[in-house]
């Protein structure tokens, strides 16, 4: 499921799943199959993708360059988010409207010696270094995280049968993409093992007439879900079942998820909420 070490530009491979999200607002994002990363520099690179639901000799693969979209790779059950790459027209171009920024700032500040104060020399080709350094550093990080939640699922899953771990996998892709919410997934699936000696099972009921019945627990409410491995954030109620809640995210939650083209929906129980310990 890992790689022995981590490289930028050989990290996408023939056959890794990846999301896809566009720097244009104007393409749609897809879900697909890495099916060739042609040769070049890092950055003008095209990555041929056969869509999610397609037939490679009906409808052909397509090819992505690799500056136009942000890839998001699958590692086990979680995802990595590929950094979008830094080309140098445009770290020249980025370095021309920090030298107009830095410009106005002091013409704002010291006006009447505005002319005696020189901007700061910048290299485009230093920017480029450093923004290659750090998405290395990033991509070492997220790519840990993700083989550390799938170290922890195998863990879970040697102590279980293969049914009961189909059906905790199957549970774990309901939630977030991002290997902090696996993680958090599978330490408590793992915690409810060794105090109870079986996995933790959620069964939901859809029939509305045995929905939970409680005052602030209705459909649209907006609610505080504090247990988030992250921290804290505003749901909105879109589903009540009898022991469980369907939410979705909002503002910035629900950004960050549609950007990675993750699931905005989660599950919850009534005591993940504030307003339950508030009530």
């Amino acid at each position: 499921m890992g790689r022995p070490s981590i490289s930028l530009e050989e990290y996408l491979q023939p056959g890794d799943t990846v999301a896809l999200t566009f720097r244009s607002t104007e393409m749609n994002g897809f879900t697909g199959t890495v099916r060739e990363v042609t040769h070049g520099e890092y950055g003008r690179r095209t990555i041929v993708v056969l869509k999610e639901g397609t037939d490679l000799l009906v409808d052909g693969a397509v090819g992505i360059p690799e500056s136009q979209a942000v890839f998001t790779v699958r590692r086990g059950d979680s995802w990595v988010n590929m950094p979008l790459p830094l080309l140098k027209e445009e770290a020249e171009a980025k370095v021309v409207r920090m030298n107009q920024n830095e410009r106005k700032r002091i013409n704002k500040q010291v006006p009447l010696f505005a002319n005696q104060i020189s901007v700061q020399d910048r290299s485009a080709e230093r920017l480029v270094i450093n923004e290659l350094a750090a998405d290395r550093e990033k991509l070492e990080r997220d790519h840990a995280a993700c083989m550390a939640v799938n170290e922890l699922r195998a863990t879970v899953e040697a102590l279980v049968s293969l049914a009961d771990a189909a059906y905790l996998r199957e549970r774990r892709e309901r939630y977030p993409k991002d290997p902090s919410y696996g993680s958090h997934f599978w330490r408590t699936q793992l915690k409810h093992i060794e105090e109870h000696g079986e996995i933790e099972r959620i069964v939901y009921q859809l029939s509305l007439n045995k929905a939970l019945k409680i005052d602030w627990l209705t459909l649209d409410a907006e609610l505080t879900w504090v247990s988030c491995p992250d921290a804290p954030q505003k749901v909105v109620v879109h589903f009540i079942g009898s022991d469980a809640v369907m939410c979705q995210f909002m503002g910035e939650a629900k950004m960050r998820a549609d950007a990675k083209g993750q699931s905005n929906n989660v599950w919850l129980k009534p005591e993940d909420f504030a307003e339950f310990a508030a009530a």
